[in-house]
């Protein structure tokens, strides 16, 4: 059996040597006239040094990446596996978990060396992905080197994501130090998330100090910037009673929401009774509401009877209903018969199908028929459309060739509709051709078309390319276009290279128009230069001169002049060009 190491390393040559392709530039049309021409230009032509030379012959991957690899031993061993094989986890969770595992492997210059490697990926969820990682290895060793890396031009989108990281790991080194430098950032979303990576890193020793740097700058409450679960986790655990006290007098909304969601939480999970007491105790509204649902949420993990009774005190709303959920849901993992027949004795109500309906969930887990054929059995009228649907998510996980047996058995057009097309869909993610095949044994033009629209959906996103090659083969009509539209949407995330020679592939028309809009909206943030000469090429004028202002507008708000130069080597006419240069000078 492979390592991990080497496993790592397969997915990292993969994404080195076999994805290095090209965005394609669109092939110039005669409605798009001298401006495609114009704008040919992708981000390897821009980036000449990202591109490897195509002579013809395949790259030997082992050598490129060899210094960053555990040994050249586990390389010869690699080699026994295929591209083709490999090839098979791109865009798959599998090739990230394999990405994680491989980063973990290397030392500071193994880090380094993989960085320069990744930087000649196009762009796209593997590269993305890859760097990413990356960075966060390179910040246990050498946050500031972490930093500079991250700073490089093309890695300005990373920013946000990965600050808090950085200044978490830098803070465990020198907290004075990470401190002066995220609070010396610009004001924006980089800035807070340093910031709370910081927080997080001085509230697991000293929580009250780091409440304190919080409500010295009110900016750092605002919406979105969640400081709570690491300040108030840390007071939790020490004391409840007083974190919940401290929670409640806090001054901002938010985060005291947040902040009583905390306390709730954790309290629940050492003493859910005097939890409870406490959240019961608050004022009527939202605060009390959420406070009750955490600290349902976490007493239904241990104590379900208690959980129940004393959900059965609370009045009916909402929060019952929601609660009844989840209560379901986390009963019937530990007794699925016990948590059934609780939810049986609940009077009709929103609350008792939300109950039955997680409950069977988790009974399908273990016993799919028997769930399965207890629904039918049921007189609740919404037990096609409510109970059965989902029951098919948790079967066509584990069996869905059984399910299927089943469905046919029941010789039931409503089974048929509203069981089939969910079961083909989980079907999908794993064997898309045995669900494509049950396609032809629906009689039904109706669920035949919904089971088609689920398979597509599914297999879209996962293997964007190969869904498509199937959809050109159904009939031409508004549905096929849809699901075209979806399929090219994910494919431009995961391999814009591939995408784009199959776009430049279409005949002119609506169709492609439409597609390339689609893929032009998904590449224009990390590579405007070729989205914006794509979006020129679109023949219909309207939908053309919509497409580069989005591109423009985008571009300029972060890098103003190059959209500027790119404009000024155009051959719009006047008026056009006047609109382009409005829409960049309007972007901030």
């Amino acid at each position: 059996m492979l390592s991990p190491k080497t496993i790592g390393f397969l997915v990292l040559s993969l994404a080195l040597g076999g994805l290095l392709g090209r965005i394609s530039a669109p092939r110039p049309t005669a409605e798009a006239g001298n401006a495609s021409r114009a704008t040919s230009a992708s981000w390897f032509s821009s980036n000449p040094s990202r591109a490897l030379p195509d002579t013809g012959a395949s790259v030997d991957t082992g050598r490129a990446i060899a210094d960053v690899t555990p040994g050249r031993e586990e390389i010869k061993q690699e080699r026994i596996l295929s591209l083709l094989e490999i090839s098979k986890l791109t865009g798959s969770r599998k090739l990230y978990e394999q990405v994680q595992r491989f980063v973990k492997s290397l030392d500071v210059e193994g880090v380094k060396n993989a960085l320069q490697q990744t930087g000649s990926l196009p762009p796209g969820n593997v590269r993305r992905s890859l760097t990413y990682s990356l960075i966060n290895r390179l910040a246990e060793f050498n946050p500031q080197e972490a930093i500079r890396f991250v700073e490089k031009k093309e890695l300005l989108d990373l920013r946000e994501a990965i600050y808090a990281t950085i200044a978490t790991a830098w803070a465990e080194k020198d907290f004075n130090a990470a401190k002066a430098w995220a609070y010396g950032l610009p004001e924006g979303n980089a800035r807070r998330n340093a910031i709370s990576g910081i927080v997080s890193s001085l509230a697991e020793r000293d929580p009250d100090a780091a409440l304190k740097l919080v409500l010295a700058d009110n900016k750092l409450m605002g919406s979105g910037y969640n400081w709570a679960w690491s300040v108030f986790g840390t007071l939790s655990a020490r004391n409840p009673a007083d974190a919940a006290r401290r929670a409640a007098g806090l001054p901002s909304n938010e985060f005291r929401q947040q902040a009583l969601s905390v306390v709730a939480s954790h309290w629940a999970s050492t003493d859910p009774r005097a939890a409870a007491e406490w959240a019961s105790s608050l004022a009527s509204g939202g605060l009390q509401q959420q406070a009750l649902r955490n600290v349902i949420a976490t007493w239904s993990q241990t104590d379900p009877n208690a959980a129940a009774e004393f959900l059965a005190k609370l009045g009916p709303g909402q929060l019952r209903n929601e609660m009844a959920s989840q209560l379901g849901s986390q009963w019937a993992q530990r007794d699925a018969s016990a948590a059934l027949a609780w939810a049986e004795k609940l009077p009709q109500s929103e609350g008792r199908r939300n109950a039955l309906t997680s409950i069977l969930g988790q009974w399908a887990q273990n016993e799919p028929r028997k769930a399965a054929d207890y629904v039918m059995k049921m007189q609740d009228e919404s037990r096609f459309d409510n109970y059965l649907q989902n029951l098919a998510y948790n079967w066509g996980r584990n069996n869905p060739a059984d399910a299927v047996a089943w469905a046919r058995a029941q010789n039931s057009p409503e089974v048929d509709k509203n069981f089939l097309p969910n079961i083909l869909s989980e079907w999908t993610r794993y064997e898309p051709e045995k669900a494509i095949a049950q396609l032809a044994l629906i009689t039904n033009d109706a669920t035949r078309k919904i089971a088609t629209e689920r398979i597509s959906s599914q297999w879209s996103n996962s293997e964007p390319e190969k869904a498509i090659r199937w959809l050109t083969t159904l009939p031409d009509n508004e549905d096929r276009e849809n699901a075209l539209r979806n399929a090219v949407s994910n494919w431009s995330r995961e391999n814009p290279e591939n995408a784009s020679a199959w776009l430049n592939k279409l005949p002119i028309g609506k169709t492609r128009d439409g597609l390339i809009n689609t893929f032009v909206s998904n590449v224009s943030n990390f590579d405007p230069e070729s989205a914006v000469a794509w979006a020129v090429s679109v023949t219909d004028d309207n939908q053309r001169r919509s497409s580069v202002q989005n591109v423009l507008g985008n571009w300029a708000r972060n890098d103003k002049p190059s959209a500027q130069r790119w404009l000024a080597a155009q051959n719009f006419s006047k008026e056009e060009h006047k609109q382009y240069e409005d829409q960049i000078g309007r972007s901030k």
